[in-house]
């Protein structure tokens, strides 16, 4: 949000660019819009247009943009597991400095590593009614965890890059 946005606008832009790794409904989008302008990291403003129902406009604030900055950077092990929220870090890669950019890999490394052992050990594993084996799942699981690895060894690449951001939210 660099700019005042319509609430419309906001779940746009997001829809366009998250919508692979998650869905975001208008509930969802107005609770969090709510949470924020309480925290005060963001302003409404009534936009008045003759003729046309008033519109509400969102404008993101300095404490804002440092609030977004530190949730990016905050990464706890519970949120190495999550993929919606690694992927999110991994959209935001340019604004994480490097130190915080090796914890989220190296944390979400562990978990692949644990995950494929895993299903392999799965493999082996007798069959039962209840735990019934799927050779094609348990194919189809690798395939996309080996799949985040690489994605993961190409990010490790760009560790080192310079962050675009500060810690105040601000462009560098």
């Amino acid at each position: 949000m660099d700019q005042p946005c319509h609430g419309y606008t906001i779940k746009k832009k997001m829809t366009e660019k998250f919508d692979v790794c998650t869905t975001i409904n208008n509930n969802s989008l107005y609770s969090a819009l709510k949470r924020y302008e309480k925290m005060g990291a963001i302003t409404k403003s009534i936009e008045s247009t003759e003729g046309k129902p008033n519109r509400i406009v969102y404008t993101i604030t300095s404490k804002g943009k440092k609030l977004f900055v530190e949730t990016l950077r905050t990464f706890p092990d519970s949120l190495s597991k999550n993929r919606d929220e690694y992927m999110m870090r991994l959209y935001y890669f340019h604004l994480l400095d490097t130190e915080t950019r090796i914890k989220i890999l190296n944390m979400r490394e562990q978990y692949l590593t644990s995950a494929i052992e895993s299903i392999e050990a799965q493999k082996s594993a007798d069959e039962s009614i209840f735990m019934p084996q799927r050779p094609e799942l348990s194919e189809f699981h690798l395939g996309l965890l080996n799949l985040e690895q690489i994605l993961l060894d190409k990010m490790k690449e760009k560790v080192n890059s310079p962050c675009a951001i500060s810690d105040e939210g601000e462009l560098i």
